[in-house]
């Protein structure tokens, strides 16, 4: 990227000369965008001469003890003033103690005591705990931030200058856009990012990260753009990422979709019947549930590491109409994951009691499954019978593979010790 001449504006700070560096100083911007969690930026500025050094025209206010000046010799970076919370008010917290539960929480000031405060949680594991909590505590981040958007520096610089900080601002979430093939699935992935109205980020080199495992919250579904990336994601140390290939404007009040990429996987469709045996009741109506495991290995194309996100399934052409929706946890190449879709409407079944007789310390009774698939397709019935562990089942099958419209009638013996 051509460097942009730098401007520099004399400010005076008490009797100390300043550097004021702002846009048409700065050479550079890159962004990593969270899915939970501030986000980061890093400005580069060309040789700034000597400090000390205010920097102005910032995206958003930076959180205390975020910021670090690489190329610099720092003697101390002054932060707009912390939000200072009273008693009952509401604030948010940015919690790195994954033993709380979601990285950004909800709290209520239970008391103060000077500028140490009690934090009562409002949701997660600790819910309802009053923590005590001041600046710099090692735990949790007050997530109110002040008006001040400039950042004072005093420091020193002999060549080219690095600005590091985090801000709460920009967010990004994960939605898989998927379609039925048959035995497979063609999946998308979109990534939503959205600006808060009241921040510009300008234009920057933008990077998408995610904690493994990290539970991400459902968000709309916007337009999405095709757009190219330098490399596929990676997964490294904990952390997913994938880097844009070109810089973007950043807009605040923006919602931006861009597909990431797109993979050919299979997947293997079962309709399981759990069911259990009531004497009292000689017919019962049984419905099977829809579970569906997908496999990331590759059909086709390059096999990518994967991200937590939501995701959604459409038929085949030309209805694509929904057939289910889902979480998706994170997946590495190779591996595989369960989908429950809910209800099935294709596999219908009965259980009928035949009889029961007594034959020594047992009882042996007769039934009958009727299962019927209604779909114009093959599907593949699991039995899953609820019985206890002394109990035997004899002649049902694990399973039946059905043709489209076919009934079938399966008659089998549960054989159960006689209770005290």
């Amino acid at each position: 990227m051509k460097l942009m001449s730098a401007t520099l504006v004399v400010a005076w700070a008490g009797a100390v000369q300043a550097v004021q560096l702002g846009a048409d100083a700065r050479a550079e911007r890159a962004v990593t965008l969270y899915q939970s969690g501030p986000a980061e930026w890093h400005d580069q500025f060309p040789a700034p001469g000597p400090g000390p050094y205010q920097f102005v025209d910032l995206p958003a206010p930076p959180l205390a003890g975020s910021c670090a000046l690489l190329g610099a010799e720092v003697r101390q970076i002054g932060y707009p003033a912390s939000a200072s919370p009273n008693v009952g008010d509401s604030v948010r917290l940015y919690v790195s103690d994954p033993q709380l539960g979601a990285p950004i929480q909800a709290a209520t000031v239970a008391w103060r005591d000077g500028q140490q405060f009690g934090l009562a949680l409002q949701s997660g594991p600790a819910k309802g705990a009053i923590l005590p909590w001041q600046a710099g505590a090692a735990w949790a981040r007050l997530l109110q931030t002040p008006e001040q958007t400039w950042l004072s520096a005093d420091a020193q610089a002999d060549a080219d200058l690095s600005l590091r900080c985090a801000a709460l601002g920009p967010a990004w979430s994960a939605h898989y856009q998927a379609t039925r093939e048959g035995d497979a699935l063609v999946v998308h992935l979109d990534a939503l990012i959205r600006v808060p109205a009241a921040q510009d980020w300008g234009v920057a080199a933008v990077t998408l990260s995610s904690q493994v495992g990290a539970v991400q919250a459902p968000m709309m579904m916007a337009r999405v753009a095709e757009f190219s990336a330098e490399s596929g994601p990676s997964v490294s140390d904990g952390q997913w990422q994938y880097r844009f290939a070109d810089a973007m404007a950043m807009v605040g009040g923006s919602v931006q979709g861009y597909r990431l990429f797109s993979q050919r996987v299979p997947i293997q469709r079962q309709h399981e019947l759990n069911f259990g045996f009531n004497y009292n009741q000689p017919a019962v109506a049984l419905r099977a549930n829809r579970v569906w495991t997908l496999t990331n290995r590759d059909q086709g194309g390059t096999a990518q590491a994967w991200v937590a996100g939501q995701l959604r399934i459409n038929g085949p052409a030309p209805g694509f109409e929904l057939e289910g929706q889902a979480s998706l946890p994170d997946l590495a190449v190779g591996a595989s994951h369960r989908l429950r879709l809910g209800p099935s409407l294709a596999l219908q079944g009965q259980l009928r009691q035949n009889g029961r007789v007594e034959r020594g310390a047992s009882w042996v009774s007769e039934w009958t499954l009727t299962l019927e698939n209604g779909s114009g397709e093959p599907l593949t019935a699991v039995l899953r019978p609820q019985i206890a562990r002394d109990a035997v089942i004899d002649r049902l099958p694990g399973q039946r593979v059905m043709a489209p419209g076919e009934v079938a009638t399966l008659v089998f013996s549960l054989t159960e010790p006689k209770r005290r």
